[in-house]
This record gives C-alpha cells, sequence and structure tokens, in this order.
C-alpha cells in the first residue's frame, strides 16, 4: 500500500527507514536511516564499495531494500517502480541517446508523459538556458564536450519537474577545470529551483563544498551527518576524521585523565576531552588538522620541533612535512611573496593550539 505516512514530519522529502540490503550472505547498507528535507543539497560521501551508489539506487528503485522502508514526500515507494516514484537521475555516464538531438534528448521524458509538442519545446528551451545551452538544440552528444553532456543529462532530469534530484557522481569522468565549473553550475541550478537533491559521491572536496548536510558512509552505514563545517570540524569517529581531509596523528600518553594531560614526544597537552575508559598511563592518539599547525613559537599553543623531510608546492598553498620524534605532521601554509617555506632538512618550532586538537583512542 502507497499511504501518505503520517509519521513523517511536513517539509520532508526524503525519509529512509533502516534500510538494509543484502546480496546474498553479503550486507551492503545496514540499517540506514536518513532524513531530507526540502530543498536540501545532501551529499553521501565514502570509499568505493561503502553501500552509498547501492542506496542511492534503492531511493531510484533500481534495487528494492532487504528490509526497511523509504518514504517521498510521505508516501512509502519501497517496491514501486523508477517511473512511478517522480525522480530525476543524472548517472555518472551521462546515458544520452546518441542517436537523438539535445532537444530530443531533454525533452524525452516529457514525450512519454505524453506532454503537447508545443508545451515539450517550451520545457526544452527553459531547461537549455538553465544550464547554458541555447542554441546547441540540434546537436548530438558526440558533437558535445563531456561538460555539456553532463549538462544535457541534468536539463533532462529536471524537465520532467520531478520530486527530488538524485546525482550518482556525475562529475568524476571530467577533468578538474570543468568538474569545478559544472559543481558550481549544478548548486546554482539546485539552488534557483529549490528542488531537494541527493548528491554521491567519493570526493570530499565536492561534498564539503556543494552540500548543505554531508552524510558520511563507511562499511554500509553513516557514521555521521552534519553540515560540513560539522563534519570537518567535529568528526564524531576516527574514521571520519581521517576520511574528510588530511590529518596528522601523534601518538600521545595520558598522564592525568581528570585534567586532560597528554604528553608527546617532549611536550605536555592540557585540558584535552579523554576518551572514556582511558586509564592514566593509557596511549592515545592526538589527530591535528595541517592549517591548525603554525610555524614558529605562539604564546598559549604547545610548542614541538621537528625536522622538515618535504616541500610540496600547490598553487595557493605549500604543504611541508616533518619528523616530530618518529611521527610525520603534515603542515598548510598559504604560499605568499613576504615569506619562504623551510628548507628540507631545516629543524623548525611548530606551534599547535590544544582546542584544534582530536583526541582519540589509540589503535
Amino acid at each position: 500500500m502507497n499511504l501518505i505516512d503520517p509519521a513523517v514530519r511536513a517539509g520532508v522529502t526524503l525519509h529512509l527507514s533502516q534500510i538494509t540490503k543484502r546480496f546474498g550472505r553479503h550486507e551492503v547498507v545496514s540499517d540506514l536511516d536518513l532524513e531530507v528535507r526540502k530543498g536540501e543539497f545532501i551529499s553521501v560521501l565514502g570509499p568505493s564499495g561503502c553501500g552509498k551508489t547501492t542506496a542511492l539506487r534503492m531511493i531510484a528503485g533500481f534495487e528494492h531494500p532487504t528490509t526497511g522502508r523509504i518514504l517521498i514526500d510521505g508516501r512509502d515507494v519501497s517496491r514501486l517502480r523508477p517511473d512511478q516514484r517522480n525522480l530525476g537521475m543524472v548517472f555518472q555516464s551521462y546515458a544520452l541517446f546518441p542517436n537523438m538531438s539535445v532537444a530530443a534528448n531533454v525533452g524525452f521524458g516529457l514525450k512519454i508523459a505524453a506532454m503537447a509538442d508545443r508545451n515539450i519545446q517550451r520545457r526544452v528551451a527553459e531547461m537549455l538556458e538553465l544550464v547554458g545551452l541555447t542554441g546547441l538544440e540540434r546537436r548530438f552528444p558526440y558533437e558535445l564536450s563531456g561538460g555539456q553532456q553532463q549538462r544535457v543529462a541534468l536539463a533532462r532530469a529536471l524537465a520532467t519537474k520531478p520530486a527530488m534530484l538524485l546525482l550518482d557522481e556525475p562529475l568524476s569522468a571530467l577533468d578538474a577545470k570543468i568538474r569545478l565549473s559544472l559543481r558550481e553550475q549544478i548548486r546554482d541550478v539546485q539552488t534557483e529551483l529549490g528542488i531537494t537533491t541527493l548528491f554521491v559521491t567519493h570526493d570530499q572536496e565536492e561534498a564539503l563544498s556543494m552540500s548543505d548536510r554531508v552524510a558520511v558512509m563507511n562499511s554500509g552505514r553513516v557514521e555521521q551527518f552534519g553540515t560540513p563545517l560539522e563534519i570537518y570540524n567535529r568528526p564524531t569517529t576516527r574514521f571520519v576524521a581521517s576520511f574528510v581531509g588530511t590529518l596528522s596523528i601523534l601518538k600521545a600518553r595520558l598522564l592525568d585523565p581528570a585534567r586532560g594531560v597528554v604528553e608527546v614526544a617532549t611536550a605536555t597537552f592540557k585540558n584535552l576531552e579523554i576518551p572514556r575508559g582511558v586509564a592514566r598511563g593509557g596511549h592515545l592518539s592526538l589527530a591535528v588538522r595541517p592549517e591548525a599547525i603554525r610555524f614558529g613559537v605562539y604564546k598559549g599553543d604547545v610548542i614541538l620541533r621537528g625536522k622538515v623531510i618535504g616541500v610540496g608546492f600547490y598553487g595557493s598553498v605549500i604543504r611541508v612535512r616533518l619528523i616530530v620524534g618518529n611521527e610525520t605532521i603534515t603542515i598548510d601554509t598559504f604560499n605568499t611573496p613576504l615569506s619562504s617555506p623551510p628548507l628540507r632538512g631545516e629543524d623548525v618550532d611548530i606551534s599547535i593550539d590544544p582546542k584544534s586538537v582530536f583526541v582519540m583512542r589509540a589503535e
């Protein structure tokens, strides 16, 4: 029965309730709960094999959950066919019809829905203007660049005015510059239309830069669901902390659990938040982002001394690697003509603000 579920709150487009998917004995998605509000841009981020694409395919209707329910606008669609769900989808491979013009590709879903030709032409023109392809109506996919083909796929997905837009790693086949331009355009289009969007990606930069909220998946489960700032600055698990962004990990020993005092190499950190169950003398891991470490000595910070073992130039950022004790630390500093980075082999002092440190149990 496809009834409106009164338990689903108003203003929610998608509600996944305890979704599990098994292929034989292999459980790919485990007890997945996710709620997407109307108009949100949500990214599902994770490594290959984490279950994110399988979750998207279940939402789209190409797979059915083993257990659990999928509700769209309060309606249980768990067993409905893809064409019964009122969703638009953009695939990684574009999936354009090679024998159809741009206009015919964009208007395909409208033609299937038996819309009048005059209305189809008007809607196609609106969509092509929206994605910046006006004037290319008569071209065929082979006459377009990869970025243009992906924009045709986006226009086609939006033409039928779906309740929700699903994006399955749509930028992974494009080069870096086009990816950057297209992800900005996708976000602009989504904001202009106010359409609820679910974006699956393994690229953390895409997820953090485009999304209202990010669901980080690992081994079939969502480990953390929050805003990009929360995911990056306040990771709740070791996996999220290490997968999103770059981390330096320092081995530490707990000196005083009550006062949060931890010893690292020749330095001492105080007032850290210690995980429960770690006794005095126990081992911990301290994680710190590369941009949270500074060269030089700053009052109130913890000072460590290390030797530079590598310097990488990334345009606006210079990444420096140091050996501190037996650990490798990575530091990101802005490239500026007013100062030069340290040289390989040089001994330097670095400063770490204790407030920027994540404390985790030792592996």
